[in-house]
């Protein structure tokens, strides 16, 4: 029984962790669209959450969007 509701708990944590992603994406998104705001991206190529960016196409997908 001790499993089962660690399993749920579990559970419920990661699907809050899920949901909260789409709303900052969402309020970057809205920021980007204020003539007033300049977005700096900075990267390295040792960097590895660069990297993984860049061969998913990440931001240049989200600069092309907007």
């Amino acid at each position: 029984m001790r499993i089962l509701g660690f399993s749920i708990l579990a559970t419920l944590i990661a699907s809050g962790s899920i949901r909260a992603e789409p709303a900052a994406e969402q309020q970057v998104r809205d920021a980007i669209k204020s003539p007033d705001l300049t977005v700096v991206h900075l990267w390295a190529p040792w960097c590895s959450n660069c990297q993984a960016e860049l061969k998913s196409g990440g931001w240049l997908k989200m600069a092309k969007e907007n």
